[in-house]
């Protein structure tokens, strides 16, 4: 197996990726373009399969279920999964229950923040959202869009907040 991932790859135009209440898909592991996620669990069912676990495991092991875990494994690693979002948030094919879509639509801007209104009470379930407002009137929408992308390709993941790249060869890296 030879692979690198880019977890952050981004072949939507940006402005489609960018969620109601200022967020970036693009940056988020669910995204259907963030690899990260899905070749970590890929990587982790290779390891385990490799070192036979699922030979010995199953019989030796009472308080864990492997036969489970490698299921888990393969449905987190699966491009297919209902887990893997494709563009949701503007798409209006769903959000969280607190989602501001209703809100954005009625008051007639692209992301919450814009609105006149904000903050307000709606916006208070979104942890970071007035620090994410205030990059983005400080930047300008152009430029924060183009920090977004590139913190998408260089493997950043917004929920937690961490930078991830995973990577497999037959070759060892260079040095």
């Amino acid at each position: 197996m030879s692979s690198s991932a880019r977890p952050g790859r981004i072949d939507t135009i940006p402005e489609d990726v960018i969620t109601y209440c200022g967020g970036f898909c693009g940056t988020c592991a669910r995204c259907s373009q963030y690899t990260a996620f899905r070749e970590a669990a890929s990587v982790l069912a290779e390891l385990t399969e490799g070192h036979g676990f699922h030979h010995w495991m199953p019989g030796s092991i009472k308080e864990f279920d492997y036969d489970e875990f490698r299921k888990g494994l393969g449905f987190f690693a699966s491009p297919d999964s209902w887990l893997v979002c494709r563009n949701a948030c503007k798409g209006g094919n769903g959000g969280p229950p607190f989602c501001v879509r209703d809100c954005c639509e009625q008051h007639n801007v692209d992301i919450c923040f814009e609105c006149k209104e904000f903050p307000c009470e709606k916006t208070e379930p979104f942890e970071g959202i007035v620090e994410r407002a205030q990059e983005y009137r400080t930047l300008g929408r152009a430029e924060w869009l183009r920090r977004q992308v590139e913190k998408a390709h260089q493997g950043f993941e917004s929920h937690t907040g961490k930078y991830y790249r995973v990577s497999i060869s037959d070759t060892p890296p260079e040095p």
